[in-house]
């Protein structure tokens, strides 16, 4: 496995079938909220240095990433806080150590840059809860949503 840094440029043809496949395992709403990033906007954040790619690789082959946005937290402006936007393994990596493998290279790549905090998300119906625990994150929000309109 190769663990490395990646802009989005290098990564985004790779990784279109597998963002693809990340909707399909766990969007909520798939009837009514259709997957459609903003690249031009991702593309931007990367540019101002906010945007943070972590890749996975098997041989040539994109079988995950980690995905965060890094910005000076609004009520903690002396910390960098990255927030987690999307993380995703191939399920046949799952659960071999290729997951832990993948977080703390973020971790100690994020440090590099100053990050204070690192939050990560996770669906209540996809739960890794046990890989967040032996990366040693503590669980310290519940998320909840509503479909209002479309």
């Amino acid at each position: 496995m190769r663990y490395q840094i990646e802009s989005l440029v290098e990564c985004l043809e790779d990784m279109k079938p597998l963002l693809e496949k990340h909707w399909k395992e766990v969007a909520w709403y798939q009837d009514e909220i259709k997957l459609n990033p903003s690249y031009d906007k991702y593309l931007q954040l990367e540019e101002l240095g906010m945007l943070h790619i972590v890749t996975v690789r098997d041989g040539e082959e994109l079988v995950g990433y980690n995905i965060n946005f890094i910005n000076s937290h609004l009520h903690y402006s002396d910390h960098v806080y990255a927030v987690n936007d999307i993380i995703f393994l191939k399920p046949e990596y799952r659960n071999v150590g290729v997951a832990i493998g993948l977080l703390e290279v973020t971790e100690q790549e994020l440090k590099k840059l100053g990050v204070s905090v690192v939050t990560i998300h996770m669906k209540t119906d996809h739960p890794f809860k046990s890989l967040m625990e032996h990366a040693e994150f503590t669980q310290q929000e519940h998320i909840y949503s509503k479909l209002i309109g479309v």
